[in-house]
């Protein structure tokens, strides 16, 4: 992976898998990363170790909890890469998107 430093990344669904694996190689790289999903616990063993991951929760299937993460993380202009390993892509745009979009499970 090229230098990613100076940039930022949103990973959603971070806390395990290939979001954690994405969010760490990004962090590898040199980006500063926030990794989100719905069990803080797990957001903290990804961001254990390194200085440039920080974890947030939050669930993508719910809209108030979108905006709340968006609210909290950089500002959408610093957000160079945005990583969400779902099963299936989404229909709209992230933000954008209802909740119904991406399912649960």
């Amino acid at each position: 992976m090229s230098d990613l430093a100076g940039k930022r990344a949103l990973v959603t669904g971070g806390g395990s898998g290939m979001g954690a694996a994405i969010a760490r190689a990004l962090a590898d790289a040199g980006a500063t990363v926030v990794v989100s999903g719905r069990r803080m616990e797990a957001l903290e063993d990804v961001a254990k170790g390194a200085r440039n991951i920080v974890g947030m929760t939050a669930d993508v299937t719910d809209e108030a909890s979108l905006k709340a993460l968006f609210g909290r993380s950089p500002p959408k202009s610093a957000i160079w890469i945005l990583s969400s390993p779902m099963r299936e892509p989404p229909k709209a745009p992230l933000i954008t998107a209802p909740g119904s979009t991406f399912g649960s499970g």
